[in-house]
């Protein structure tokens, strides 16, 4: 018996706040400006774009957060509606939650969002591409906790209570200034 299999592929695999924040040609273009990007540039464009969606999927279940310019800026994005009264810099705050991107935020929430904040989006989801490109057996055990293993007498030394958002140091670095590590715990 003959078996066949069939796959269907959108004709843009990559999509804007369904899968990636960045399409390939931005990723690309902002590859050239960071020389550090070693297992990018070795890449098939078939693993880029894994990759890149990968690291979406793990850069979207880290709590961001970015200040408005104005309390009173209409931005689709706003969490709270705006109120005279308060004019604290907290009232300019928007924060994003897990599970917030493509639910909560759509495409043109994206865009309308502070430069600044989509360029370290942008920088941190293709750093975070390259780290899954890169395959360093020692900085994974590292991030899983191991910092001594000693082969004879088999002896593992595990680091003690350092919080992991489930990505690298260096995706960390680029997002530096917007993730937000409060939590609010509630009852129903």
């Amino acid at each position: 018996p003959v078996e066949f299999r069939y796959a269907i592929e959108a004709a843009a695999r990559l999509d804007i706040l369904s899968n990636t924040f960045l399409s390939m040609a931005v990723a690309e273009i902002m590859a050239r400006d960071m020389p550090r990007l070693t297992g990018w540039g070795a890449a098939t464009d078939e693993r880029k774009a894994s990759a890149l969606i990968n690291a979406f999927s793990r850069l979207s279940r880290i709590q961001l957060r970015f200040a408005k310019s104005h309390p009173e800026d209409e931005l689709a994005t706003s969490s709270r509606p705006y109120d005279p009264r308060r004019s604290a810099r907290a009232d300019c705050d928007v924060v994003i939650r897990p599970g917030d991107w493509g639910t909560r935020f759509l495409k043109s929430d994206f865009l309308a969002m502070p430069a600044a904040f989509k360029l370290a989006v942008r920088t941190a989801q293709l750093v975070e591409a390259n780290d899954l490109l890169t395959e360093n057996p020692y900085e994974a055990r590292h991030r899983a906790g191991v910092i001594s293993e000693t082969v004879g007498e088999s002896s593992v030394m595990l680091r003690g209570g350092k919080l992991e958002l489930g990505v690298s140091n260096e995706t960390l670095r680029a997002l530096s200034g917007y993730v937000y590590y409060r939590v609010e715990l509630r009852r129903a």
